[in-house]
């Protein structure tokens, strides 16, 4: 693949013009920039003497919304508000996109960093995934230089009910349908998404007379979240209103059985005297745990603990199929757990028996 050029990052600073949210609107429309979500996650920060945040900035209307309301808050408690736009290069709308968002940061006096990226459309991530995580890398990169520890995202109940079903539709278990996370921490950086149960206040956008950017990738069929889309369009609403919401609500319910299946683990976990942390010949991690104890376990729970362990040994878990193959050979072998040719292979750990015990050690070089 021949990658584009890679343009030179740029920065502005609009701050000097003047504070337009307050001096160009009364206050009739000043009261629609304040949120409470919002306001509860800034004045958290600014409690704990953060000065600075960032605000990841497409154009788009909800990060637009975003922007607005973040600085109308942010200005209150002294904090400077910055605004990251990425530049991917998919699409020739985007250099027209760049300046937009310069007249958008001019007439509203903001702080604007402007990122270019190359996208690789060639792997097996595809571009949606692989965009995705060269946007996240320049913005905590571009973060990290300007001391910023703190970025603000508009994901909002669309988009988290919308990432449940996409997870669902791809078969995800329980773990994966939890959503996405209020906050999370990504290259060191702490990502706050605080309209996650809410919707942005739209007509902000109307209030003020600004015209956002419509990336066409939103609606874009060939693209997994703009075909659940168009799938979930305004007819569903009008059958299901609530949708949304209720996907929301079940989210939460995976959460709550996420935590509780865990916390069993770490119960049977005793049980069977699993222990962690230990160091083999190489140096290498590794578990161990009683078979006979083990084995005693109803298969559910033997499965529940299997999983715990590769969480807890940041080992990506392997399908149902596997783990209860696992298990198959796990209860068929030698009861004094003398088979030595057990030797069960995953990701960059191996399954083997030792004096009754079940090891698991990670491969070397990995």
């Amino acid at each position: 693949m021949v990658e584009l050029q890679k343009k030179s990052d740029q920065s502005f600073n609009f701050e000097d013009n003047q504070n337009k949210l307050n001096q160009d609107f009364d206050t009739s429309i000043c009261k629609y920039f304040f949120d409470s979500n919002i306001d509860s996650v800034i004045k958290d920060l600014s409690s704990k003497g953060i000065r600075k945040i960032g605000i990841a900035f497409s154009g788009g209307k909800d990060s637009v919304v975003l922007a607005i309301q973040s600085k109308y808050i942010a200005t209150r408690y002294g904090i400077e508000v910055h605004l990251i736009h990425v530049h991917h290069g998919l699409y020739a709308e985007a250099d027209e996109w760049v300046q937009r968002n310069l007249k958008f940061a001019e007439r509203f006096g903001f702080l604007i960093h402007i990122l270019y990226v190359n996208v690789p459309t060639d792997t097996n991530k595809g571009v949606e995934a692989a965009a995705r995580q060269a946007r996240y890398k320049a913005i905590t990169d571009k973060c990290k230089e300007l001391g910023i520890g703190h970025v603000f995202t508009g994901h909002h109940i669309d988009d988290q009910s919308e990432t449940i079903l996409i997870r669902l539709l791809r078969g995800t278990g329980i773990l994966g349908i939890k959503g996405i996370p209020p906050k999370s921490e990504i290259y060191g950086i702490k990502f706050h998404r605080p309209w996650l149960n809410s919707t942005p206040t739209y007509n902000i956008l109307e209030l003020i007379g600004h015209e956002s950017i419509k990336d066409p990738s939103n609606f874009d069929s060939k693209y997994a979240r703009g075909a659940v889309r168009n799938m979930f369009d305004a007819s569903i609403a009008s059958h299901f209103p609530l949708w949304q919401k209720n996907v929301a609500r079940f989210a939460q319910v995976c959460v709550e059985v996420d935590e509780l299946t865990r916390d069993l683990a770490i119960l049977d976990a005793e049980s069977v005297g699993l222990t962690f942390n230990q160091k083999d010949d190489m140096g290498k991690e590794v578990a161990s745990l009683d078979l006979q104890l083990f084995r005693s376990l109803p298969t559910r729970r033997q499965i529940n603990l299997i999983r715990y362990i590769f969480k807890e040994l940041n080992v990506l878990n392997p399908t149902h199929s596997k783990t209860t193959e696992i298990i198959r050979q796990l209860n068929g072998v030698h009861q004094m757990g003398t088979d030595r040719n057990l030797n069960i292979l995953h990701e960059n750990l191996v399954i083997k028996l030792c004096k009754g015990m079940v090891v698991f050690n990670k491969v070397k070089g990995n």
